[in-house]
């Protein structure tokens, strides 16, 4: 007796690939938390303030250089002045943060390289216009003191970026109260990178070798092969869940509503079409195992190599611990491997199924031959 095997038919495998494109064309590319497209999430430069500058003043950094946050806990008004020596911030304890609408500052920090058109009326030298900007006692900005701020790295990391360097100190000038000014210090550094492939040959390896073992110990059933499908379906639902955590970490750090817009319709499209592949996939169907491989691509393309530079950057913009942010992109490249292991023992027993359950030549065919 002989089997019929379902396969994908040509429209699903047009549709598939149509959606393939698209999501690829379209999909998001990660902005920085400079703004624009002048840097990434994941960098090598590392800020660090290394004197507050007076006992309640806490200090953080985040994106590496992107931002500084200062939180007053003096109980005294606190100023942090400007490139021109002007009042650029004001802290005032019970009420929060204001901005003077008229520093330099104020709009130089726009954009990474301070490359900005200047309004008529700001300057260092009028009295501030003070708007509040944050009703806690924390506020972050991004301060050029604290970056590099040519477009090109500096001699030294472009003679040796395999090593850590000290690329400059800096300090923020302010006053607390109506004492004398003072000011923050702080360091900025080059960290090397970290080596991107383990991560993916381990996870690579390990589902890998899942896959065998479920191949080796189960054998297929008429024309399906249901638990090869299964395991191989579940590892890239794992890897599903893994980016969805991934999609709300990046949703924290978008600046805009447009960002935060097509950040999640874009991760509901490649997302759901890749869940939809894999409910192709779970009964084991010869066709299944082509759509769970078309879903594991996708997941490269798409959350693997649209954020491959985190994999080797130093440190993070995240507010996950880092090693799982970059198990998530790993996992996105490593997945490819077992849904193509598992697409490719299925066609082999396949074509030797469909080899054994051929009807042999009559012998008096085979004569009239």
């Amino acid at each position: 007796m002989s089997t019929t095997t379902p396969t994908l038919s040509q429209g699903r495998v047009l549709i598939g690939i149509a959606v393939l494109l698209v999501v690829v064309l379209f999909a998001p590319t990660r902005t920085s938390a400079h703004g624009g497209d002048s840097g990434t999430a994941a960098n090598n430069y590392r800020s660090e303030i290394t004197d507050p500058g007076a006992d309640g003043l806490t200090w953080n950094t985040r994106g590496g250089d992107g931002l500084v946050a200062l939180s007053n806990d003096t109980g005294r008004d606190v100023v942090v002045f400007g490139y021109q020596a002007e009042p650029y911030l004001r802290f005032v304890p019970g009420e929060g943060v204001y901005r003077n609408l008229l520093s330099p500052a104020t709009y130089l920090n726009e954009d990474r390289f301070g490359d900005v058109d200047m309004p008529s009326g700001a300057s260092a030298s009028v009295e501030p216009d003070w708007v509040q900007v944050s009703t806690d006692n924390l506020y972050a900005w991004h301060d050029h003191r604290t970056h590099w701020m040519s477009r090109t790295d500096p001699p030294m990391v472009a003679n040796d970026p395999s090593s850590e360097h000290l690329i400059l100190d800096f300090e923020i000038p302010l006053q607390i109260g109506n004492d004398s000014p003072t000011s923050a210090g702080g360091k900025l550094r080059w960290l090397p990178d970290v080596a991107w492939w383990p991560p993916i040959v381990t996870l690579a390896a390990t589902a890998s070798a899942l896959v065998v073992a479920v191949a080796l110990v189960t054998r297929p059933t008429e024309n399906r092969w249901a638990p090869l499908a299964r395991v191989a379906t579940i590892i890239v639902l794992l890897v599903v869940a893994a980016n969805i955590a991934r999609v709300i970490d990046d949703l924290a750090k978008s600046a805009t509503s447009s960002e935060r817009t097509l950040t999640i319709v874009t991760a509901v499209v490649t997302l759901a079409a890749v869940v939809a592949l894999c409910i192709r996939a779970w009964n084991g169907h010869p066709g299944g195992f082509g759509a769970l491989a078309v879903a594991a691509l996708i997941l490269m393309l798409l959350y693997g190599g649209e954020a491959a530079g985190e994999l080797s950057a130093p440190q993070l913009d995240t507010a996950l611990p880092e090693w799982i942010r970059r198990l998530t992109i790993a996992a996105s490249y490593a997945v490819v491997a077992p849904a193509l292991l598992t697409a490719g023992i299925a066609a082999w027993w396949h074509a030797r199924n469909v080899r054994d359950t051929a009807p042999s030549e009559s012998p008096i065919t085979a004569t009239s031959t």
